[in-house]
């Protein structure tokens, strides 16, 4: 069986979910201007695909876009949560 991923890869085009490498990563701009909740399912998204815990318990999560992690910073202070990025 064969399916055709063209509406799928034009959805993800359309909203910005779709980069041409991992270094172009980005937060979606939909995502960005959305209520708290969706901000938060995307953010368990990133953590869940990338995330781990540091030493001291705090959760963390590596990407190789740094403005990705600039992006998702910024998010989580939005929510309130304290946040550090390391270079």
């Amino acid at each position: 069986v064969t399916a055709d991923y063209t509406p799928i890869r034009h959805f993800l085009t359309f909203n910005g979910l779709l980069s041409a490498t991992d270094a172009a990563a980005r937060v979606p701009k939909l995502v960005r201007q959305s209520p708290p909740a969706v901000v938060g399912a995307f953010l368990r998204g990133l953590f869940e695909a990338a995330g781990s815990l540091a030493p001291r318990g705090y959760p963390q999560f590596s990407v190789t876009a740094e403005r990705l992690a600039r992006e998702a910073a910024t998010l989580l202070i939005g929510l309130g949560c304290p946040v550090a990025v390391n270079e």
